[in-house]
């Protein structure tokens, strides 16, 4: 049996059992995807402050989004 098959339904759900919306969503990934790549790039190539600034950032994104999600 594979595990992952009951995660993918549980994340596809809402809490009351309905569907998300998936275009919505995939269409938000690829724009942030086309907007933060380009950016990670240019932070790697220029180094010292940039890239610091950019792991802090990513540092309180992944935090505000991990106690979003241990809160539930």
């Amino acid at each position: 049996m594979r595990s992952d098959a009951v995660t993918d339904d549980l994340a596809a759900s809402a809490p009351d059992g309905r569907k998300r919306g998936g275009g919505r969503e995939i269409i938000l990934r690829v724009v942030s995807a086309a907007v933060l790549a380009p950016l990670g790039a240019w932070a790697v190539w220029v180094g010292g402050p940039a890239i610091v600034a950019a792991t802090a950032a990513c540092a309180v994104v992944a935090s505000y989004e991990w106690t979003r999600m241990a809160a539930q």
